[in-house]
């Protein structure tokens, strides 16, 4: 008989402008499995934005470019093929809110 597993899933809150990593960051983080939970939030026009909640942090990490602009996502299934291809097939748990 398996056995059911609970889990927390947490909501971001208000992100500071200091609470912030680049795409690459996340790549490292997703592939040492220091990731506990990705948060995808749509915006207003059409995109998403990926929020990260690290191991040992207790708040949301907005997802940035290099140029610093907050990162937007045209497609949920464009992200999720490069956290796939990107993190060696490890995918931490995704929360969705629209």
């Amino acid at each position: 008989m398996s056995q059911i597993q609970k889990k927390v899933f947490y909501q971001p809150g208000e992100v500071s402008e200091q609470d912030w990593m680049l795409e690459s960051d996340l790549v490292e983080y997703v592939r040492r499995g220091e990731v506990r939970q990705l948060h995808l939030s749509g915006n207003e026009d059409g995109k998403w934005t990926l929020y990260v909640l690290l191991l040992y942090r207790r708040a949301f990490m907005v997802v940035r470019t290099v140029r610093g602009s907050i990162r937007g996502f045209a497609s949920i299934d464009k992200l999720m093929s490069s956290l796939v291809r990107l993190g060696d097939g490890k995918v931490p748990p995704l929360t969705i809110s629209v």
